[in-house]
């Protein structure tokens, strides 16, 4: 068993355009399935096939291409610039480079900055959440947990 993709007919009518056709059931009133369904049968307006203009009979600008800077200049380049400065660049300086990142100074940062936290860090580790009214049953339960723990 293969794979094929569907490929229409190239004479084949455009589908059906279900968003403009439940816009006008709703805007004449129709409210029920019943009614819905009649009223598509009615009034039946398929999607726009083709390139072109819009505003052309059966013609829509879905298809065009969109038009890209590389496409009439050949000499154009995407991406950042590295000669000039970005404006943020100058208004708060160059904050990451590549050396940085690489060496993993953030990552030390990171862990300086939780050493001198680590008194603290410890203290609201070993700090007990306060104790509700326990059944007995829920503390059979925790006591059971706590010898699995040890």
């Amino acid at each position: 068993m293969r794979w094929h993709e569907h490929n229409p007919p190239p004479d084949s009518l455009p589908g059906l355009d279900f968003k403009t056709m439940n816009k006008l059931a709703a805007v004449n009133s129709v409210v029920s399935c019943a009614e819905t369904s009649a009223f598509r049968g009615e009034n039946r307006v398929t999607l726009r096939a083709g390139a072109g203009d819009a505003s052309a009979p059966g013609g829509s600008n879905l298809f065009l291409k969109p038009a890209l800077p590389s496409d009439t200049n050949p000499e154009h380049r995407y991406g950042k610039s590295s000669k000039v400065p970005s404006r943020e660049d100058k208004k708060f300086g160059s904050q990451d480079n590549v050396k940085s990142i690489v060496n993993g100074e953030f990552a030390n940062a990171w862990c300086l900055a939780n050493e001198k936290r680590r008194t603290r860090l410890n203290a609201a580790a070993k700090t007990q959440a306060p104790t509700r009214n326990m059944t007995r049953a829920m503390e059979f339960v925790a006591r059971a947990a706590t010898e699995k723990i040890a």
